[in-house]
């Protein structure tokens, strides 16, 4: 590039990053976003800032590994690297774009710019970026590493991300250059990517199937003397073909963030330097077109962008899924029916028919699966452990989001208020209303992973074993009912919880679809979340109180049905607030004021 060339491509980084800086400096007159981010240093500093002795303790935990354990942690990102690399040349078929925004990109192609050095800066910028996300992985990777470890780990973490960048922007000029070669060049090259990928694969698939028989075959003592001496029983299986030539290029370029000291850092540097330069290289001689491309894809970026903060969708359904209803409206019923089926809409275009079927397909299939598994051996028992613990874990975090994520009620609507104030509906019937759907998927999604999990160890038990995990059946049975029974109340008294901030303070959680990012807009977002958990915890202290006494009092004539019952009696005074609340969002939402509370 010529020096005229380094020096817009300077000014406009260091324009873009004082202008960014800019706005978010002034953001911070606003007390919502001051506060906000007062509060996510707050948590970040005591989450991630472990006190003397507990950074002690876990370093003498991980300091009993052994020394190869860092090797094991290469060959095991090197398995991953390779595994996601013949996934993306076998189906990654994007674009030649360049990464610019709309604005450069109007800014920099009519400019007296040669192309090539356009193409160096676009590869170039995104190195801060890089440079963070590496400053991330290493301060959660971590583990016992101090002083120079933690060096190399950054460094070598940077190296990483940044080959992956070039190559993957290399692949996308390469695949480009196939349109240019013929039409039927690029079937028969992505015929032939698949089927390299998928001999891949298998091949990876292959060797680790056979590490694994060597391990249980040999055994490991989990201790650190057991684990050097089972890693270095397993040498011949390192020294096989496949690792040997095929993960060579990757554990060439992890080698700097594992090495195991100085000197082994400064020998794996520049293999991995290598190969960085060469991806460079290899993406910087593109020959391709990508001007339309990059055009093309910052304009559908800034699209989305617009979309987004107006609360529309990103983009239009298929005419296919245009037709698609969650089922059919009527004009004679309840009118609240129509905000169900709106919102229902919103949320994804769906047959409510074809979500029950699917409610119940689940829990047959995971019944079936372990009882079928059985014939093949004793080694399905682990999976069914496995399963029966994931699928609920899984279900219930889902669970916890949705209702704090899924802004399918008033929380999305209150951005139209002007023509909900003109409906004839009470607003305590249009508050239930608009609560429906993000309760229906808390609920579906809470009771199919419940069901699946049960189902799974049921199918276990009729299989062949007494029980999983040391846990009878019955009483999971019975804890999946009482949760099932439980969870309604306490989703919709969340529900009321976070419609009533966005009535109640509009400014400080503003309706609609549009998210600020940023720390500050995530310390916003925090505060929410715990004044939510605060007002949560305070409002089932009377539902504990009358589960816990149900529980005294019917444990010994119920059994284990006192859990359900428990349960059910728990959720009365829950129930009981959510209908307080109701009718707090009804009074919120008649004082509530367009013109006012939501600005110009």
């Amino acid at each position: 590039m010529s020096s005229s060339s380094v020096g817009t491509f300077v000014f406009i980084s260091v324009r873009s990053l004082r202008n960014g800086a800019r706005l978010r400096l002034r953001r911070l007159k606003e007390s919502r976003y001051l506060v906000g981010l007062l509060v996510a240093l707050a948590y970040f500093g005591i989450v991630f800032s472990p006190s003397r002795g507990r950074r002690r303790a876990a370093r003498q935990v991980l300091g009993t590994l052994p020394p190869a354990f860092l090797d094991v942690q290469l060959l095991g990102f090197a398995l991953f690297l390779f595994a996601a690399f013949c996934l993306a040349w076998a189906f990654l078929w994007r674009p030649p774009a360049l990464s610019l925004t709309e604005g450069e990109v109007q800014f920099l192609f009519p400019a007296p710019l040669r192309r090539r050095a356009i193409l160096h800066f676009s590869l170039l910028r995104p190195q801060l970026r890089l440079l963070f996300t590496a400053a991330v992985f290493t301060y959660f990777g971590r583990g016992s590493r101090s002083g120079q470890g933690l060096v190399f780990l950054f460094a070598g973490s940077w190296i990483v991300l940044t080959a992956i960048q070039f190559h993957l922007q290399a692949m996308a000029f390469w695949k480009a250059g196939l349109e240019e070669r013929g039409r039927g060049v690029r079937p028969a090259v992505a015929a032939g990517l698949l089927l390299a990928a998928a001999a891949g694969l298998g091949a990876a698939v292959a060797w680790v199937w056979s590490g694994t028989a060597a391990v249980s075959d040999a055994g490991a003592a989990m201790t650190a003397q057991g684990l050097t001496g089972t890693w270095e029983r397993l040498e011949p299986w390192r020294s096989e073909p496949f690792p040997a030539i095929l993960l060579f290029p990757f554990r060439l370029l992890l080698a700097p963030a594992f090495a195991h000291g100085g000197r082994g850092f400064l020998l794996a540097l520049p293999g991995a330097l290598a190969l960085v330069a060469l991806n460079y290289v290899w993406a910087a001689a593109a020959s391709v077109s990508f001007e339309e491309a990059t055009l093309n894809a910052a304009q559908d970026r800034a699209r989305r962008r617009v979309a987004r903060g107006a609360g529309r969708p990103e983009s239009l359904p298929s005419r296919a899924r245009r037709s698609v209803v969650p089922f059919p409206l009527r004009a004679p019923g309840p009118p609240e029916m129509a905000i169900v089926w709106k919102n229902f809409l919103a949320a994804g275009r769906f047959r409510l028919s074809s979500a029950a079927g699917f409610l119940v397909l689940l829990p047959a299939a995971a019944f079936a699966a372990p009882f079928l598994a059985a014939r093949g051996g004793p080694e399905w028992m682990g999976a069914v452990r496995v399963s029966g613990i994931v699928v609920p874990a899984v279900a219930g975090m889902l669970a916890l989001s949705i209702p704090l994520g899924a802004r399918y009620d008033l929380r999305r609507d209150l951005a139209c208020a002007d023509v909900l104030k003109l409906w004839p509906l009470d607003p305590v019937r249009l508050a239930a209303a608009e609560m429906a759907v993000p309760l229906a998927m808390t609920l579906a999604v809470l009771v199919s992973g419940l069901a699946a999990g049960l189902a799974t160890r049921a199918g276990a038990i009729l299989a062949g074993a007494s029980r999983v995990d040391g846990v009878p059946l019955p009483l999971l049975a019975s804890a999946g009912a009482a949760v099932v029974l439980a969870s309604p109340a306490f989703v919709a008294a969340v529900l009321v919880l976070q419609n009533a901030a966005t009535l109640a303070f509009p400014a400080w959680f503003p309706p609609g679809e549009q998210r600020t990012a940023g720390l500050e807009a995530s310390g916003v977002r925090m505060l929410a979340f715990f004044a939510t958990f605060l007002a949560l915890s305070v409002a089932a202290i009377p539902a504990l109180l009358l589960g816990g006494l149900v529980v005294w009092a019917g444990k010994g004539p119920l059994g284990l049905l006192v859990w359900p019952v428990a349960a059910l009696s728990a959720s009365v005074p829950v129930w009981a607030e959510v209908w307080g609340g109701l009718h707090l969002l009804g009074a919120l939402f008649r004082r509530f004021d367009p013109a006012v509370d939501l600005g110009p």
